[in-house]
């Protein structure tokens, strides 16, 4: 089983950004989550979304692609899952930042770990005890990537 400790040194390793969000049994139920220090600081560093410009309301809300890396995924035996992560900032109160990734429960449950990662400009998430094989899929990731632009 991969630890948070273990998913951060091979991130850094690749040099793409991560966070972690622990999941509670509160927000799947609500299907809501703050969006964390470290998680709003690495959508920003990394040009996905900046919450400290968006507005309050409904009518602010973003939704941005992202892509659920599965231990199918990791091992060869599928693809990843492309879905959809909403953030925005709820009127009331200061409008803390809020972030919720569609289909969350299929991959998660209370008591796990969730990690978002950022990288060649795509946004990852995955459950941290499925991602056994996570190294070899950023390297396998980054081949294409260069293989894409020529490099």
């Amino acid at each position: 089983m991969s630890t948070r400790e273990e998913v951060q040194e091979i991130c850094d390793r690749h040099e793409v950004g991560v966070a972690f969000i622990n999941i509670t049994a509160t927000q799947l139920k609500k299907s809501i989550m703050d969006a964390t220090k470290p998680v709003r600081e690495l959508l920003l560093s990394e040009g996905i979304h900046d919450y400290g410009t968006q507005a309050q309301g409904s009518d602010s809300k973003v939704t941005i692609d992202v892509h659920y890396l599965e231990e199918e995924t990791l091992t060869g035996e599928d693809v990843t899952t492309n879905d959809t992560a909403s953030l925005y900032r709820p009127t009331s109160g200061n409008g803390d930042p809020r972030i919720w990734f569609t289909n969350l429960k299929k991959y998660v449950e209370a008591g796990d770990v969730l990690a978002v990662v950022v990288g060649f400009q795509v946004l990852y998430v995955f459950n941290v005890k499925n991602t056994l094989e996570l190294e070899t899929y950023l390297d396998e990731e980054h081949a294409r990537m260069v293989s894409k632009v020529g490099v």
